[in-house]
C-alpha cells in the first residue's frame, strides 16, 4: 500500500493554503459556485466524514491514507488555492452543505464574482423511497 500511496501523492499538485472542495466541474454539476476551505481545516473535516463511511475499494483506501499526507505538506500561508482531487470529492460531497451552513467553508459566486456570506439552503422535490432512501435537491440563495 505504501508504494500506491506514494504514486497517488506524486500525481497530485502541491497543496496550497486553500482547497477548492466543490466547483461546477466536480461531480455531476451539483454546484454553480466555488467552495473552499483552509487546508489547515480540511484534514479535520475530511476525517470527520470518512469516519462515518466504510470503503471497500483499494483505490479508496489508498486515497484516504494519502490525502492527510498531501495536506500536511501544504504551503499553509501562501494564499494559493488547490483543487481537491475529484475522487476525494465523492467522499465529502454529502457534507459540503453542512460545512457551508456552519461557516467552515467559504462560497465564491462565479456570477457576481464575490464571496457570499449569507446563504439560505432550501430543499426541493424531496422524496422518500422506503425506510432508508431519500432524495432531494438543495437550492442555494
Amino acid at each position: 500500500m505504501e508504494r500506491d500511496i506514494q504514486i497517488y501523492l506524486n500525481a497530485l499538485p502541491t497543496c496550497h493554503q486553500f482547497v477548492l472542495i466543490a466547483a461546477p466541474e466536480f461531480g455531476e454539476g451539483e454546484y454553480d459556485c466555488g467552495i473552499t476551505v483552509p487546508a489547515s481545516k480540511l484534514l479535520a473535516l475530511y476525517r470527520e466524514e470518512i469516519e462515518r463511511t466504510i470503503i471497500f475499494s483499494w483505490d479508496g483506501k489508498v486515497m484516504r491514507r494519502a490525502l492527510p499526507l498531501w495536506r500536511e505538506q501544504a504551503s499553509i500561508n501562501d494564499g494559493g488555492v488547490t483543487s481537491l482531487p475529484k475522487d476525494a470529492f465523492r467522499d465529502i460531497r454529502g457534507s459540503i452543505p453542512d460545512w457551508v451552513k456552519a461557516g467552515k467553508a467559504q462560497v465564491w459566486c462565479y456570477s457576481c464574482k464575490n464571496w457570499v456570506a449569507d446563504i439560505t439552503i432550501t430543499k426541493k422535490d424531496e422524496s422518500q423511497i422506503g425506510n432508508y432512501s431519500r432524495s432531494w435537491t438543495d437550492l442555494w440563495y
